[in-house]
């Protein structure tokens, strides 16, 4: 069965994403996994002890309580007498980096089409952590992840937009889109940033070609093409994502090397910062592509 990971930390953001998904598993019927990754570290200014593995399972009891309290949460916000599909709600935690359980163990055992994470606060250090754990998903090459804004309040994706430069490789993340989409009817707009040299009255041959494969290889029937003008990619995806109506936001995670990173930044973590609506993550290296 397929299955939506939901990381989380138990704040308020983190029970905002968990709602997001909980709403996306019942229309694409999906199950949902829970799952808290932990340190055994004393806060910041106490004084750091010895743990023995009686304190690692009363650890692992206590957020066992937490995770089954927020399911139980989740299950009874719905009315059960409209007859939806109800997700089945597992959970699971464990002791060390977030992305080292997830491979070897939750992907693993599960069909995972989708890791969710709530977006963080403003402040540097948040900004960075999140960051660190989208980039340490998107590592893994296993799955897209979904970062759910601050407030966001699930609703089905009318208008959804992939950030696209109409390369081969961003085909199979169309076809993979477009799984998701079918269930909705969702119109998909493909928004490529230009700083205006190709944006005429003719569509340029390279997206005529990519619009053609797609009509024939992806053959979803609500596609449209909507070019941006910006001399900046994020400015332009921002302008994209506030200007028109957009209920999810879709990029592809390209691997940067360190040195642009530190010069330029990057730009997914842009991206998160400011677009405001859910916003899907592919990574580039991905080999293998969800269906929904």
């Amino acid at each position: 069965m397929k299955t939506i990971l939901v990381l989380t930390d138990f704040s308020p953001r983190a029970e905002v994403a968990a709602n997001y998904a909980f709403g996306l598993a019942m229309q694409i019927h999906a199950n949902v996994m829970l799952y808290h990754a932990f340190t055994m570290l004393e806060p910041p200014g106490i004084l750091q002890r010895s743990w023995s593995t009686e304190d690692y399972f009363l650890r692992k009891d206590s957020i066992a309580t937490t995770l089954s309290n927020l399911a139980s949460k989740l299950v009874n916000s719905i009315d059960p007498s409209i007859g939806q599909f109800v997700p089945k709600i597992t959970w699971a935690s464990e002791l060390g980096e977030l992305t080292d359980a997830v491979k070897n163990q939750i992907f693993a055992d599960h069909n995972i089409v989708l890791a969710v994470m709530g977006k963080h606060g403003s402040d540097p250090a948040a900004r960075l952590l999140l960051e660190n754990n989208v980039n340490r998903m998107l590592s893994t090459g296993a799955c897209p992840v979904l970062v759910v804004p601050d407030g966001a309040v699930y609703r089905d994706p009318a208008q959804v937009c992939f950030a696209t430069d109409f390369s081969g490789s961003h085909m199979q993340v169309l076809h993979s889109l477009s799984s998701l989409c079918t269930h909705f009817g969702s119109e998909i707009s493909l928004v490529c940033v230009s700083r205006g040299d190709e944006l005429g009255r003719n569509i340029p041959v390279r997206v005529q070609n990519f619009l053609v494969e797609a009509s024939t290889t992806v053959g979803y029937p609500r596609l449209y093409y909507r070019p941006v003008r910006n001399r900046s990619v994020v400015g332009g995806l921002y302008r994209s994502s506030q200007r028109g109506p957009c209920d999810l936001f879709v990029i592809v995670h390209k691997v940067q090397s360190r040195w642009h990173r530190i010069a330029r930044g990057s730009i997914t973590r842009k991206v998160i910062d400011r677009v405001g609506v859910p916003l899907m993550v592919f990574p580039e290296m991905m080999t293998s592509f969800p269906i929904f």
